[in-house]
């Protein structure tokens, strides 16, 4: 079985993955300037960008001939599910109604290039195919205390890790690329289990954090009160905690 899963978006990613060979390829989804971009417009810096189709074709027949898309017993197509978070105006936990109608024109070419190349398709929700790898934490609470949100960098750190710890043979690809990999592979069927919390965070030195979750070689903890009380040690605890798959 061959799964392709697409990360939509003008800096989306696109990958294939099989449940006998592993990671086939792997690749930034193909963009262009809008056709509608004036030259005054691209001359002052204002230029944007779209998904390149005709591109985005092309490498998928390139992909279909080379690891034999049409003699797999199944192809599924998995792409992300575009959730409605907008509203009429930009805010913290919305989008302008222009990025909205760019993400679904994206999302939609996408789907339609791909079709000819699959044979079923998925659409999961991020939350969904996330909290497979456990890349979903939620805000929860220590005695009643609000655990410190984990910022964006640290969250792509992560996704980017665990598609390592699926497939090594990935290297260093951008953000978007690891998640489709993640997303071909949620397709597969097969949630995997990482067997390590620690390999999804950042790695420690040796006598760093309060000491009250993480022991430390130099035996030192920190008059903090511990995980009731101090927000690093909320963190600490929150990233040794247990993943859910």
């Amino acid at each position: 079985m061959i799964a392709l899963g697409i990360d939509p978006g003008v800096t989306g990613g696109i990958a294939a993955v099989c449940s006998r060979r592993g990671l086939l390829d792997a690749a930034r989804i193909p963009s262009a300037p809008a056709p509608w971009m004036t030259a005054a417009k691209a001359s002052a810096g204002k230029a944007r960008n779209v998904v390149d189709g005709i591109a985005l074709r092309r490498l998928l027949q390139g992909w279909s001939a080379k690891h034999g898309f049409g003699d797999a017993d199944d192809v599924l197509l998995v792409i992300e599910r575009m959730a409605t978070f907008g509203g009429p105006d930009a805010g913290k936990d919305n989008a302008p109604r222009g990025t909205l109608l760019s993400m679904g024109h994206s999302a939609g070419l996408c789907e339609g290039i791909a079709l000819p190349f699959v044979r079923r398709t998925m659409h999961p929700l991020p939350q969904q195919w996330k909290s497979t790898y456990g890349l979903v934490i939620r805000r929860a609470k220590i005695a009643g205390i609000a655990l410190p949100p984990e910022s964006t960098t640290e969250r792509k750190q992560r996704a980017h890790r665990v598609a390592l710890m699926l497939y090594p043979q990935m290297g260093k690809v951008p953000h978007d690329v690891a998640e489709a990999v993640l997303i071909a592979h949620f397709g597969l069927g097969t949630p995997t289990l990482v067997a390590s919390p620690q390999a999804q965070v950042r790695p420690y030195a040796p006598n760093t954090g309060h000491g009250h979750v993480r022991p430390r070689p130099d035996g030192v903890k920190a008059r903090c009160g511990g995980p009731a009380l101090c927000a690093v040690c909320q963190r600490e605890s929150a990233e040794a905690g247990p993943l859910a798959f």
